[in-house]
This record gives structure tokens, C-alpha cells and sequence, in this order.
């Protein structure tokens, strides 16, 4: 057998595996046009997606702690979150647990001007850390005398150096899925920090487990999902209607909304899940999972279901660079597959 002939056939093998894998993207015409998986080394639960400046990653936050970066077909560490953090400890194989020496990264996101990345972790609230990687530093562990409880997204915004950060409360850190939907804890809160006084404030209280968070692309407001209510919740930061909040009606779109992110051009998409209803057990799994794009109305764009055949729910989907990213906390890859065409 010639060379040739052996590069086409493992060229055409690779296809096929990618094509067989079970994780897939639609569009509402149908058809998945799944490419393939980014499998995590030894870890698990990507929580959320960021690219850098330079349009290098993605880079994901981990259950072990760590956050990874995707170079040359792999990922490796970036960053930790922990200064207590043993890596005999926490990077323990088939072991998705929580500790408070390893950490827990949840929301990422860039600042595009000075490739710094900012973190929000389950145990040690807002860091950040330079663009070289390495052990993140605490920006703020807590507001008005009490740590926070579980840090979820942050934003920031470009004019001040402010940062917009969701903490969805106590309840997430302790009882198990089923008990979180049907709790209706309203003790999630979004915060501001300032970056002149190095002071953290309430903006928002009585929010229903904020789960996401995305700002818009001139900075005006933001955009932030309920998980435990469903609800998808619009903060005005600046203009007429600055400090007040109104319900975003999103037609026909119902379910747990998890993580959003800012779309290009304009409008966000929103990482959607649907649960079979089976309260008595210890984890429900997923009956939907799917993708929403929508303006800054409410007025729905687009939806892409999203089939990961996993007990669990999707956490986020971002597009970049004409291809599209999902995560979830039960798996221990990412999913990659085409962007959506318009």
C-alpha cells in the first residue's frame, strides 16, 4: 500500500470517528453537523469557555481547580485558583468532588485590552490573573462582611475598569440538582466591584440562582439568566432606564437557562436545559439541551439543540471563530462543532 493511499485512509477514519461521536449540534432546520470533541486531560466538568486577545484557547475552568488552555491539539494547565492546591490531591481521576484546597473556577472572562483574565471561583471568590498564566491573585473574597457564596460570572466594563459579577447563592454549593430547581431560593445577587475604591457593592438581591451573566456590545446593560426560575433577567447600567430591571420575554423558550455570552454581531446566546421531572432522584437527567440566540428585546434569533448523551445539563455555548463550543459539568470534554449560519 502506497503512502498516499495510508494518509487518505486514516485521513477518512478520523472523519468517521468524529462523525460517530456522541455529541452533536443542530439548527431548528434539523440535521446535526457535529466535528468532534476537545477531551479534557484527567479532568472534568468545563464550566464555562474564553478565548484570549489573541484568539488563542479555549480555555475552560475544571472541578481539580484548574483552568486549562487549549495549545497544539491538547490541553494543558493555565491556571490555579487555590494557593493551598496539591496536585496529588486534587487531580484525582473519576473523582468530580469539590474541595476547598483545590478550588473551583467557574466564570472566565478576558480583558481584551490587557489579556488578563478574570475568575470567579466557588471558594475564593474574584481573582485574576496575567495573561502568562500561573496562581491567580484575589481581587475580593466577600461584601459587606460575609464571603460570598458561589460566584458564577463576571463581566467587565471597558469605560471604568468596573467589574459586574453573579453570585447565585448558598444553595448551590450544598444540596444536589433536584433540590436546587425546586427550591426557589431567591438569595443570588449581582455585584459590583469599583475598581477606584477596591469596594465590592449589591447592585441586585433576590435573584433566583443566576447562573449566566453577559453585557452588551456598547455597554448599556446586562443580560442575566435565572437558573432556578427560568427567568432571563435585563439590568440597565447606563441610559434612560439605568437601575432598573425588566423581564426579557423569550417566546416559546422554556427550561433552566444556564451561562450566556455575547454574540457576534449583536444579540447572546444562552445555554438552555429542559429536565425530566423524576424529584425523587439523586440526579435528573436532561430530557433537552439546546442553545438559544436572542436580541436585546427577548425577540429569539435562533435555537441549536444540543445532544451530548450525558445524565446532566449543559453549561455553556460560545461561538468563535466560525466554530461553536459547549460544555457541560458532567462531561470530561469539550464539544466543538460549526457556528451557526444565518
Amino acid at each position: 500500500m502506497s503512502l498516499r493511499r495510508m494518509v487518505v485512509i486514516l485521513m477518512i477514519s478520523t472523519i468517521l470517528i468524529f462523525i460517530s461521536s456522541p455529541f452533536g449540534f443542530s439548527s431548528q432546520t434539523g440535521g446535526e453537523n457535529l466535528l468532534w470533541k476537545l477531551p479534557l486531560p484527567q479532568a472534568y466538568g468545563p464550566e464555562d469557555i474564553a478565548f484570549d486577545p489573541k484568539s488563542e484557547g479555549p480555555y475552560t475552568g475544571v472541578v481539580d481547580g484548574r483552568i486549562l488552555k487549549y495549545v497544539n491539539g491538547t490541553f494543558v494547565e493555565f491556571a490555579t485558583t487555590s494557593p493551598f492546591r496539591r496536585k496529588e490531591e486534587c487531580e484525582v481521576k473519576g473523582d468530580p468532588k469539590f474541595r476547598i484546597a483545590c478550588g473551583r473556577p467557574t466564570g472566565l472572562n478576558f480583558d481584551q485590552r490587557t489579556g488578563e483574565l478574570y475568575i470567579c471561583d466557588v471558594f475564593y471568590g474574584l481573582l485574576k490573573v496575567g495573561p502568562n498564566g500561573g496562581l491567580a491573585t484575589q481581587i475580593v473574597a466577600g461584601v459587606n462582611g460575609q464571603n460570598f457564596s458561589f460566584l458564577n460570572a463576571v463581566e467587565i466594563e471597558k469605560s471604568t475598569g468596573n467589574l459586574y459579577f453573579i453570585d447565585s447563592g448558598a444553595i448551590f454549593r450544598t444540596v444536589e440538582n433536584p433540590r436546587i430547581l425546586g427550591s426557589g431560593d431567591t438569595t443570588g445577587r449581582l455585584l459590583k466591584y469599583e475598581a477606584t475604591t477596591g469596594e465590592a457593592t449589591v447592585v441586585l438581591d433576590r435573584l433566583s440562582g443566576p447562573g449566566g451573566m453577559a453585557m452588551s456590545s456598547d455597554q448599556t446593560f446586562l443580560v442575566i439568566s435565572e437558573y432556578i426560575s427560568g427567568k432571563v433577567v435585563k439590568y440597565h447600567i447606563k441610559g434612560p432606564k439605568a437601575h432598573t430591571t425588566e423581564t426579557l420575554q423569550l417566546e416559546n423558550v422554556k427550561g433552566n437557562p444556564g451561562n450566556v455570552k455575547r454574540a457576534k454581531p449583536e444579540g447572546f446566546w444562552m445555554a438552555m436545559n429542559i429536565f425530566n421531572e423524576e424529584p425523587n432522584q439523586p440526579s435528573i437527567p436532561t430530557k433537552e439541551s439546546f442553545a438559544v440566540k436572542f436580541d436585546e428585546n427577548g425577540k429569539v434569533l435562533a435555537t441549536r439543540k444540543v445532544s451530548i448523551h450525558l445524565p446532566n445539563l449543559l453549561s455553556g455555548y460560545l461561538e468563535h471563530g466560525g466554530r461553536a463550543y459547549a460544555g457541560s459539568n458532567a462531561s470530561d470534554f469539550l464539544g466543538v462543532g460549526m457556528a451557526f449560519q444565518n
